[in-house]
């Protein structure tokens, strides 16, 4: 983990309930675990963050990338990531950053596409946003994008909304229309 708690406030979230402030390890700490971790286990070779805002500091993540693309001279490795559409959004070409590092999975809590949930859900994204890190992250070569986190069963969920929703799943989620 390279952080803890988040600056976001999303209704359905533990973090937001804690009201913790977001906590980051410097690059610098990240990667030199991630070195002692390469050399200490030589099978190693993947390297997951759960962190809930990996890229949520543009600084931060492009000093990262270019440590641990450097890093991989040391012994080659790939690295899953979760993240999140506002932050991408406004940094779309990261992602290319990102998998130029060793990023080949990454998961994406989109929750829904439908407008007024996104409101509901204080998620401060649009389905273009979602539309807009999809693109970019197939553009830069992502190997596996798991986008599909659709808030499944509310109860503010109407037949209306799920109706509205079905026909934008497509292009947000990168999955094939029929």
């Amino acid at each position: 983990m390279s952080s803890r708690g988040c600056s976001y406030h999303c209704v359905f979230c533990h973090e937001s309930a804690l009201k913790r402030p977001m906590r980051q390890r410097s690059v610098g700490n990240v990667i030199a675990e991630m070195k002692c971790f390469l050399l200490k286990y030589p099978q190693l070779n993947y390297f997951n963050f759960c962190d809930d805002t990996l890229v949520t500091n543009p600084r931060w993540l492009d000093d990262f990338c270019r440590e641990a693309k450097a890093l991989q001279a040391i012994k080659p490795f790939q690295f899953y990531c979760e993240a999140d559409v506002a932050s991408l959004s406004r940094q779309p070409e990261a992602l290319k950053l990102m998998v130029d590092a060793g990023l080949n999975r990454i998961q994406i809590g989109i929750e829904s596409v439908d407008k007024d949930m996104l409101k509901i859900y204080l998620k401060n994204i649009s389905p273009e946003m979602v539309e807009t890190v999809v693109k970019a992250a197939y553009d830069a070569g992502v190997q596996q994008f798991f986008g599909a986190l659709l808030v499944v069963g509310d109860p503010l969920k109407t037949g209306n909304i799920l109706r509205r929703t079905r026909p934008l799943v497509p292009s947000c989620c990168g999955l094939p229309r029929g």
